[in-house]
């Protein structure tokens, strides 16, 4: 075998190997690292919930609302303690309208677009870009329970 045929077929082995190890990690990075939030390759650059209320959602409103909108503290008679609560409002009417985040107060309130006033939490840390974003695609997506 001449020295020239030598140099092409190794060449021709290391670009075949390379085509294989990037093409095997392009694979491995579009597996999404959180799986309530997914990219949606038909709908460029935008989300969509593929997320459930009770494992999603109402452990937020646990964690960082219930202490004062439950049954025993009912702040402007609102409670966050369950998934009827919450779609049943305030004393005033409907925080959350299905399919619309701009209409829904609980999700104007928890992106901080409301009155410093009602800015939600009232205390403590605010909520993670993570989790105000998980409460806006699961209004947008219909509010859904399950």
């Amino acid at each position: 075998m001449k020295r020239g045929q030598l140099s092409t077929i190794v060449l021709g082995l290391v670009l075949a190997v390379g085509t294989v190890g990037c093409s095997a990690a392009g694979q491995a990075a579009s597996v999404p690292a959180n799986p309530s939030v997914q990219a949606d390759v038909s709908l460029k650059g935008e989300l969509r919930w593929t997320g459930n209320y009770a494992t999603d959602i109402q452990p937020i409103f646990d964690s960082y609302c219930v202490q004062c909108h439950n049954a025993q503290r009912p702040e402007n008679g609102l409670r966050l303690d369950s998934y009827d609560n919450v779609m049943k409002g305030t004393t005033y009417g409907k925080v959350v309208v299905p399919g619309s985040a701009p209409a829904s107060t609980l999700a104007q309130v928890v992106q901080g677009k409301a009155s410093e006033k009602i800015r939600m939490p009232h205390q403590g840390p605010r909520l993670s870009p993570n989790r105000i974003q998980n409460i806006v695609l699961w209004i947008e997506a219909g509010a859904k329970q399950d």
